[in-house]
């Protein structure tokens, strides 16, 4: 666990990633009752984009010079960024419509959306919550501000909007989902079962509400329902199609090159038929060689192939055309960590994090590289910006875990490995299993055999042979029964 190849997972094809360096005119992001004045707009650099976005942008961007006053015109500039998931560009155009037009739903609710999708969730708090007082019949902002009550520990809060939400719609699995988790919380998961089968008897492909369910019913002793759960999750990975009208008209904005192998190229990457992507990206770059998204998806596709003569050649084309492309140079850092030629994933990653600051699996696989030359400081400090950017980052978590354990410091390591337990899902037991030794090596022995325990019981409904194995082997060592 913790290979460079785990963390790159959500970047590596990125599709259409556009390459917007933002800097932005107006002040700091703050509450947007402190704004005296609306925050100036995104500084944008376009050249490099794909014709079909940069005709977008800039004619968005025109239209919003021009009429400075018009809420309207900055947030559609808002929309298009955020269509193109430039999401810090997106909130500072959004910022200014809602100060512009301060009584109009939409601008609230996509600014509370990006602001949770930058992982600022105080600030998304606070928006959403402007949002409903302007319309508290909104659905989906109802939900995503449940969801940020309770990643925030505030489960009680989070428990009243989920309620909330299922008054207005009782056939909502995401809703009932939610409400469980946040039930859960509170009475333990045994409270909760009775949400989580509403919400499968909504939605019977839930994924998530089925991994639930089976840990419910694990915990009240029934092992034949919790496997069959397991196994439903196992073969169901979906969630809720939450109906947004307001999303789905950001979505639609988005338009892909007008290069039909590009687009079949994407599809059969998505499919998994690596050598056919290949060769409708190559013929995608025969029609347009300046198609830099076909370059960058080459780059990936190449390493995965173990071509490092085209994986050089295309990382180059791509690089002279836009030498400020943060996904290419992360795609390249990852192959090259994949050979173990740290000094050259170093410099790759570098010029990521110079491309886009705020890149946490960037910050993360660097930590690794600066790791495997011994450089331990720099790469905590790079541990510690990923978890700044992505609070989440589970596998960040786990580094500087390790790197603090190294060093004697068990409380603030302890810490760390105990939030790679969320979310919850089919990696969880592995990551729980490294939390039984860590609590070995703190000598917490009670702690550890707890943590083993749970870890062989969620492996084993998942098959995963290996870690029953060594959790087997902790318990036994601690003086208990596995079984």
């Amino acid at each position: 666990m913790g290979s460079v190849s785990d963390a790159a997972i959500g970047r590596l094809l990125s599709g259409i990633a556009i390459g917007i360096i933002l800097g932005c005119t107006g002040p700091p992001d703050k509450p947007d009752s402190a704004q005296a004045v609306p925050p100036g707009l995104p500084r944008l650099q376009v050249e490099a984009i794909h014709d079909a976005a940069r005709v977008d942008i800039e004619e968005a961007l025109m239209q919003a010079q021009r009429n400075p006053a018009d809420a309207a015109a900055s947030g559609r500039l808002g929309m298009i960024l955020h269509a193109y998931k430039q999401y810090e560009s997106a909130a500072a155009c959004y910022e200014r419509a809602h100060v512009l037009a301060a009584g109009e739903f939409r601008w609230a609710y996509y600014l509370g959306t990006v602001r949770f999708l930058l992982g600022q969730d105080q600030a998304a708090e606070a928006s959403l919550r402007k949002a409903l007082v302007l319309d508290p019949r909104y659905l989906p902002a109802r939900i995503k501000l449940a969801k940020i009550l309770f990643s925030r520990g505030d489960n009680a809060g989070s428990e009243r909007e989920y309620r909330s939400a299922l008054e207005q719609a009782p056939g909502s699995a995401l809703a009932h989902y939610g409400l469980g988790r946040a039930i859960a919380s509170r009475d333990g998961v045994q409270a909760a079962i009775n949400h989580y089968r509403s919400a499968i008897k909504l939605l019977p492909g839930f994924g998530a509400a089925h991994y639930a369910l089976a840990q419910a019913y694990r915990s009240s002793g029934d092992h034949k329902k919790a496997k069959a759960h397991f196994e439903l999750f196992q073969k169901n990975n979906s969630g809720e199609d939450l109906q947004d009208p307001l999303l789905h008209e950001v979505s639609s904005l988005a338009r892909a090159p007008s290069n039909n192998h590009y687009l079949q190229g994407l599809a059969l990457t998505e499919a998994g038929d690596i050598a056919a992507a290949v060769n409708e990206f190559e013929k995608a770059l025969a029609v347009d060689p300046n198609l830099i998204e076909a370059h960058v998806n080459l780059v990936s596709l190449y390493g995965g192939l173990g071509r490092p003569e085209d994986v050089a050649r295309h990382y180059n084309a791509a690089a002279e055309r836009n030498p400020d492309r943060a996904d290419l140079h992360y795609n390249y850092g990852v192959f090259q960590a994949e050979r173990t030629r740290y000094s050259e994933g170093e410099k790759a990653f570098r010029r990521a994090i110079q491309a886009d600051p705020s890149f946490a699996e960037a910050h993360s696989n660097l930590g690794q590289m600066l790791e495997a030359q011994r450089r331990m400081k720099e790469a905590e400090e790079q541990y510690r910006l990923a978890v700044q950017y992505r609070p989440t980052y589970r596998l960040a978590h786990f580094h500087l875990g390790r790197i603090l354990f190294g060093r004697g410091e068990t409380g603030e390591g302890l810490k760390h490995f105990l939030k790679t337990l969320t979310p919850e899902d089919a990696e969880t037991p592995k990551y729980m299993l490294d939390v039984a030794v860590a609590y070995v090596r703190a000598g917490d022995p009670a702690n550890a055999r707890r943590y083993a325990l749970q870890a062989r019981e969620q492996a084993s409904d998942l098959g995963q042979g290996e870690v029953v194995s060594i959790s087997d082997q902790i318990i036994k060592k601690l003086g208990g029964q596995s079984r």
